[in-house]
């Protein structure tokens, strides 16, 4: 597997990109970002955990961390994860300029998001009674239904081999277009007869680098870890100026909703208000 680099030939790596359906960048990504992103998301698990009156680790421990509000609260952990994934430091992954320079080699020429970022994590130390454990396998491209191609950035927040979970693709299928499969909960699962022949390959990506991938390459989560924390986060970006897309009046498959009933009646006060106004003053 070629690594690739921010500094590189872009005309390689879109031909590498057009032939695989898939490359990896090693450098795209600012040690100071991933840095922010990770006492951020810190911050958030460390503040349930104080809330439960439970003393966090802090710095450097966000597994240990991670695992002992899994433990004491698992909807709290749930929530947590949730906040973390819309980050604004979590954007500014998505926005930094070798990030943006990679879209537009791999021939994004207008960006457009209609999606946010979304966390991926697996250990088996944090297993989801019943729940998300990695994803089967799938395409992305029938959770957008947009241009045809968009590019999915998936990037570890810890160095990520072929034995830690790694994100498993299958060489070239980009080029069977779109795969008969059926909705299921949280993906578009793929026939299985429609994968007869695929070979999947484990992205080793280090903490700094994103894997760059068609939104009609089959792949899905890689289950060997062990005792490891994988953390990464994932984000299309779609091109606006795609022909198909624009024929099409821009479709998407995404949706927003918004709970217009309060979901803790009588929060806040008058009081709960002018608390956080008289704390700034």
């Amino acid at each position: 597997m070629t690594i690739h680099s921010v500094r590189g030939d872009p005309q390689r790596l879109r031909e590498e990109f057009d032939a695989l359906g898939y490359a990896v960048v090693g450098d795209a990504i600012d040690e100071a970002l991933l840095a922010q992103v990770q006492r951020e998301t810190e911050q958030i698990v460390g503040a349930q955990l104080e809330r439960l009156g439970r003393a966090p680790r802090g710095a450097g421990r966000l597994f240990d961390d991670l695992a002992a509000l899994h433990d004491a609260d698992l909807e709290s952990y749930l929530q947590s994860l949730r906040l973390a994934a819309k980050l604004a430091s979590v954007f500014a992954l998505y926005l930094a300029p070798p990030v943006r320079r990679l879209m537009q080699a791999l021939g994004i020429q207008t960006a457009a998001w209609q999606t946010s970022p979304v966390l991926h994590v697996m250990a088996e130390r944090l297993r989801i009674p019943g729940g998300y454990y990695g994803v089967d396998t799938h395409q992305d491209w029938p959770a957008l239904q947009s241009g045809l191609d968009t590019v999915t950035g998936w990037i570890p927040l810890f160095d990520v081999t072929e034995d830690t979970f790694p994100l498993e693709v299958a060489r070239g299928s980009h080029l069977l277009g779109l795969l008969p499969g059926r909705p299921s909960q949280h993906y578009y699962a793929i026939d299985p007869a429609a994968l007869a022949g695929l070979e999947f390959t484990g992205l080793a990506v280090p903490r700094g680098g994103i894997a760059l991938m068609s939104n009609f390459t089959v792949h899905r989560s890689g289950l060997r870890g062990g005792d490891a924390l994988r953390m990464a986060y994932s984000h299309r970006y779609e091109n606006a100026a795609e022909p198909s897309f624009v024929a099409r009046r821009y479709p998407s498959a995404q949706s927003r909703s918004i709970r217009r009933e309060l979901m803790q009646p009588g929060f806040p006060g008058r009081e709960e208000v002018q608390r956080v106004y008289r704390r700034r003053s």
